[in-house]
């Protein structure tokens, strides 16, 4: 029992004592350099969370021929067991060629310090210069001045050299397929019916207005032909042989009695005015017109069942084939001529800034 109580705390310091621990490492972005070149020498710290770091300030030299140029803020990552990895980096340089060995570095932990667990080799070279052709050796270079831009033309210009290009495609391809040229014309169904009856009895209606009765009696005969022609067109049979009760017997299935009895009265009263001489007054003639112009607006078409335009691709003629072929030959040889030259001139603009 003594023996596992001492196991069990021994276990628990060390669990208190694991965050406690640290470790300092450096690390070189490379090991080999030339002279002038920029290195990064990392230096990280492993810690418990709440421990206090401090890295080292160093000076403009680490070493002698080795420089320290600038060092980056502190980077923290959280680690494992309630520790975290504190960083920093150091940016080198060296202007001599050796073998230099850079010293562990110490960092300041809660006061204490840690150094890194090995120093590192840095080697410097020289850049290999030709020292037996001196006189080829060329002096420096000065500031080259970029004459090619890209600009607006120039974007609109390649633009245009492709919409060139694909319309070329397009008539070389309509020109090849040799099929028939067709235009496109819109049909237009014939007025309805009911539009054409409601204008007819419109005009009669103006005409009955100062009318004589002669006249109201022409009106009249004139609104039977209106109906009847209504009639045919629009429930399809003949109505020119048929008398008053036999085109009321063909509109037996309308499913609408109040429309039925006001054309039976219409009908009646215009066979009276026809046949048995029957005086026709203007609120006869008015009324009789508006109980038609009812029935027709009752009775019509729906708008969905009336008939659309319909286009329709029709052939053009073999002259005007011919004219449009030719025509469409001498445009593509047009636009090829317009896409060489455009690409001529892009093309010495382009040679002309990098000659």
């Amino acid at each position: 029992m003594t023996k596992n109580l001492f196991i069990l705390t021994l276990i628990s310091l060390y669990s208190l004592l694991l965050p406690a621990q640290v470790a300092v490492r450096q690390k070189l972005e490379r090991t080999d350099i030339f002279i002038g070149e920029q290195v990064n020498l990392r230096v990280s710290v492993t810690a418990g969370r709440k421990a206090h770091i401090e890295f080292p300030k160093m000076a403009d030299t680490l070493v002698h021929g080795v420089e320290v140029l600038d060092m980056t803020g502190v980077d923290t990552v959280q680690g494992e067991n309630n520790r975290i990895i504190v960083s920093r980096d150091y940016l080198l340089t060296s202007f001599d060629s050796a073998l230099y060995e850079l010293p562990a570095l110490g960092v300041l932990v809660d006061g204490k310090l840690y150094h890194a667990e090995n120093s590192i080799g840095l080697k410097v070279s020289t850049v290999p210069v030709d020292t037996v052709n001196l006189d080829k050796a060329s002096g420096p270079h000065g500031p080259v001045s970029l004459s090619f831009r890209w600009n607006k033309t120039l974007t609109w210009s390649s633009l245009l050299l492709w919409a060139l290009f694909f319309a070329i495609m397009a008539l070389l391809l309509r020109i090849k397929s040799h099929k028939p040229i067709t235009r496109k014309v819109t049909i237009y169904p014939p007025k309805p019916a009911h539009e054409a009856a409601l204008a007819r009895i419109a005009r009669i209606k103006e005409t009955a207005e100062t009318a004589s009765p002669d006249i109201l009696r022409k009106c009249f005969d004139e609104l039977t032909e209106v109906l009847k022609a209504y009639l045919q067109e629009r429930f399809g049979f003949e109505t020119a042989q048929l008398t008053s009760g036999e085109i009321i017997r063909r509109l037996s299935d309308i499913d609408n009695a109040e429309a039925l009895r006001e054309l039976r009265e219409v009908l009646t009263t215009a066979d009276l005015v026809k046949f048995a001489d029957m005086a026709a007054s203007q609120s006869d003639t008015f009324r009789n017109l508006n109980e038609i112009g009812v029935f027709v607006s009752q009775t019509r078409l729906p708008d969905e069942a009336l008939p659309r335009p319909e286009v329709r691709e029709v052939l053009v003629g073999d002259k005007i084939g011919r004219l449009i072929r030719r025509l469409a030959i001498a445009f593509t040889v047009i636009l090829v001529v317009a896409e060489a030259i455009l690409l001529v001139c892009l093309c010495y603009v382009v040679y002309d800034c990098f000659a």
